[in-house]
């Protein structure tokens, strides 16, 4: 899947893309282009599907994970938390924060 057929955030406010606007990321739609393809290469660490991942970045999971990248790239620094497990302790953890991104939206 391409960026143009990516899902895009439906938390313009908060989660990910709306902690990049409120850190002032200078590009906050190509830093969420930038994780939607980390979070979902098929060939990457974590090979998400793109409406999980875009779960994941809308939640407060999200929030966390922009406050943590603010001044990084990207790639080394989300490869450097997920082996450092600070932000992804446990598959438990994920799929609560995928639960509680998916009833926020209603679904």
């Amino acid at each position: 899947m391409n960026q143009t057929t990516m899902p895009r955030t439906r938390n313009r406010d908060w989660g990910f893309y709306g902690t990049c606007v409120k850190n002032g990321h200078q590009d906050p739609e190509a830093a969420w282009d930038e994780m939607m393809g980390i979070l979902t290469d098929q060939q990457g660490r974590f090979r998400f599907e793109p409406e999980v991942a875009r779960d994941l970045l809308d939640a407060a999971w999200g929030r966390h994970l922009a406050d943590e990248l603010v001044g990084s790239e990207f790639g080394p620094a989300v490869e450097e938390l997920a082996n450092g497990r600070r932000w992804m302790k446990s598959t438990l953890e994920i799929t609560r924060a995928i639960g509680l991104a998916r009833m926020d939206s209603g679904q």
